[in-house]
């Protein structure tokens, strides 16, 4: 009925190698290229490097890391960029088109129960041990996506997965239009100052894109980091390593850093100002 060569594809899926047009086939994958696998395209290990903006970091004997541009890496940025942001517009990604509008006033009902742990300033996780994260000064979308990704279990948090899994998502927009609404954020006064958040804000220049050079995200899908607890975005950082928290894009970035270099990066977005905890009216 097919040929041995079709039968042999049949049989071996997983041996079958899907290319685009003039796409030449490699003996072996190089790492940072765009390639196609399984029918979807893949990224390696440098190219999914701060959302393929930057190749990839590079060890300095004094703990820095230093950016490594190259004229490959420029044409992964537009690719990946445009890849990204497709994913999260079009929701391609499992993820529902997060600019609906949420209604505020019902986000105040459902978000009564939350307040619970979210507005109680320094409230602690029992374990593992870490403040629960500040939301007043939060972009809408961003907490919109992160209740999605507790509730897909792309997020591991059992209390935060046996919230948003009972909500509709209708509910998570609300809940989150109503966070958003309790201010932006607040970046007056000092910020803070040390050895760690020094090193910390040299690291973070690969992460000013989606972030902001002082934790203040220009994009409304990626969080602000800005004021955020030290041990929360500690422990945040180490679940991307782990896969605990499932992003490739912050896989990529995670990936070739250090426990000093988390700490770094966790103590500089918390000495600045932003983010705050939301208290009832």
């Amino acid at each position: 009925m097919f040929s041995r060569s079709r039968r042999a594809r049949i049989a071996r899926p997983s041996q079958t190698r899907v290319v685009a047009p003039g796409f030449r086939p490699r003996a072996r994958p190089i790492p940072g290229r765009v390639r196609l696998r399984a029918g979807r395209l893949a990224f390696g290990p440098t190219a999914l490097y701060h959302s393929g903006l930057i190749s990839g970091p590079s060890s300095r004997p004094d703990g820095g890391m230093k950016a490594v541009f190259s004229r490959q890496g420029w044409v992964l940025s537009l690719l990946s960029a445009a890849v990204l942001a497709t994913g999260m517009a079009t929701g391609t990604w499992g993820v529902a088109d997060a600019r609906a509008e949420g209604d505020v006033e019902r986000g105040e009902a459902l978000a009564y129960t939350c307040m619970g742990c979210h507005g109680i300033p320094g409230y602690r996780n029992a374990f593992p041990t870490f403040r629960v994260p500040k939301l007043g000064g939060q972009h809408e979308q961003a907490l919109y996506l992160a209740l999605v990704e507790y509730a897909e279990r792309r997020r591991s948090h059992a209390t935060m997965y046996a919230q948003a899994a009972t909500f509709s998502d209708q509910d998570k927009r609300d809940i989150a239009a109503w966070f958003a609404s309790r201010g932006e954020p607040r970046t007056e006064g000092r910020t803070g100052s040390g050895p760690r958040v020094a090193r910390g804000r040299d690291k973070s220049q690969v992460c000013a894109a989606c972030h902001g050079e002082t934790g203040i995200s220009p994009s409304p899908e990626w969080p602000s980091l800005a004021g955020q607890h030290e041990d929360y975005l500690l422990h945040s950082l180490r679940q991307y390593q782990t896969g605990e928290r499932q992003n490739a894009v912050m896989a990529g970035q995670v990936q070739n850093l250090d426990d000093d270099d988390l700490r770094d990066l966790a103590a500089f977005y918390a000495a600045q100002r932003g983010l705050f905890t939301t208290r009832p009216d």
